[in-house]
């Protein structure tokens, strides 16, 4: 019997690439995620560690993705290394929302701040619902969240481009990776599992 609380071995490949994409340009200049990291990290080390973990989170969810489907490492440290990112692109957008509603010169800014604040309050309710009934949301659900929310984050940066914003193809890469881990993340019968 298939274990549903592991990550599908298709999801994990999109997680592969999710982490990949990390050195295609996405900025105008052509400059890839690791380019900027390194610049940062030649920086000091906080603050290479203050870029990773905010705009790296979506390349640390999907070297997570990778791991908790392709090695053998527990259940725990699998889902710790799904649902970590998760939280820090959460907490990311978060702040980056009330940087972009606070400059008001951003198009759509409103829908990133109510949509960012939202996913948030959601992620940590339901976390929160599964942990008093001494459950834990599955691998496959938090597969799921986490593209949805990478999904609609870059589909809110392509649309910047109709007020005249540029970005590298990347962009175009994790949309459609994000969408894609969205349609074959298979959420099991139930979505939490009791904790074992």
């Amino acid at each position: 019997m298939k274990d549903e609380r592991r990550i599908a071995p298709a999801v994990a490949w999109l997680g592969v690439v999710l982490l990949a994409s990390a050195s295609l340009p996405l900025t105008p200049a052509g400059e890839s995620f690791v380019e900027l990291w390194i610049r940062e990290l030649r920086r000091g080390l906080l603050e290479g560690f203050g870029m990773l973990i905010g705009f790296g989170s979506p390349f640390l969810f999907g070297a997570g993705l990778g791991l908790a489907g392709f090695s053998a490492v527990p259940h725990r440290v699998a889902r710790a290394c799904v649902s970590v990112p998760i939280a820090l692109m959460h907490a990311h957008l978060g702040l980056v929302a009330v940087v972009v509603v606070t400059r008001g010169d951003v198009f759509g800014g409103w829908l990133l701040f109510l949509g960012g604040w939202g996913s948030g309050l959601y992620y940590v309710l339901r976390n929160g619902q599964a942990r008093a009934e001494d459950r834990e949301l599955s691998l496959p659900w938090l597969a799921r969240w986490g593209a949805t929310l990478l999904t609609a984050t870059a589909v809110w940066i392509f649309l910047q481009r109709l007020v005249g914003a540029v970005f590298g193809f990347g962009l175009e890469v994790i949309l459609v990776v994000g969408a894609v881990l969205m349609f074959v993340s298979r959420e099991p019968r139930s979505n939490v599992h009791v904790v074992a």
